[in-house]
This record gives structure tokens, sequence and C-alpha cells, in this order.
């Protein structure tokens, strides 16, 4: 399980994004078993960013930068999720490796004989 953001557009100055996880877990060999929207995320992270923005002095001087690029940092980070499309729960199995395979054929076939 996981949770993440699904994005249009990618945000200036951040981290590449991707629109859509699910193909990303298919080729990484999970088959997934869950996708679903958390309507809520997007509000939880308006009011997380109000409330980092609001604390940006103290966090400034807990980690001893100038408070003007604390605040430009965190606006920065707060322009992504105009990119976003939806927050995701994920949920996924892995699928057994080809090797995984042919051991529980193999098992199978010594445990019929």
């Amino acid at each position: 399980m996981a949770t993440s953001w699904d994005y249009h557009t990618q945000p200036a100055g951040r981290p590449a994004q991707v629109t859509d996880h699910w193909p990303l877990l298919d080729q990484a060999g999970f088959d997934v078993t869950g996708y679903e929207q958390t309507h809520a995320g997007r509000n939880r992270q308006e009011q997380t960013s109000r409330a980092l923005l609001a604390a940006a002095s103290e966090l400034a001087a807990e980690t001893g930068e100038h408070p003007a690029e604390r605040r430009a940092r965190i606006a920065e980070m707060n322009a992504a999720p105009a990119c976003v499309t939806h927050r995701v729960l994920m949920s996924a199995k892995r699928r057994p490796s080809p090797s995984q395979l042919a051991c529980r054929t193999e098992a199978a076939v010594l445990e019929h004989e």
C-alpha cells in the first residue's frame, strides 16, 4: 500500500512526477489490486502548506537558513499541487519472478510423483 499524487504537468523546480502510477507498478512486476482517489488529500495538503508557510521563520531558525530563503523554498513546494490531478491510494501484489514460478512448478511435479 502506498499513497502518491498523479500529475497532469511537471511542477517547476521539483523532481519529475508521473501522470499515472499504475503502469509503473505493472512494469515493476506488480499486479495492482487497488487504485483509488483519496478525496481529502488536496485539502490536507493545502492546510499543511499554509502551516509551513506560517512557520517559515521558525523552520529557518532550526536549519540555520535565512527566513526569506526558507519561505521561497516553501512557496516553490506549494506550487506543486496546482500540477496535481489527484491523490491516489494504491495497493499491489508482487508477481512471482520466472525463477519462483519454475520452483513452484517443479515442487508441484515432485509432489505428484
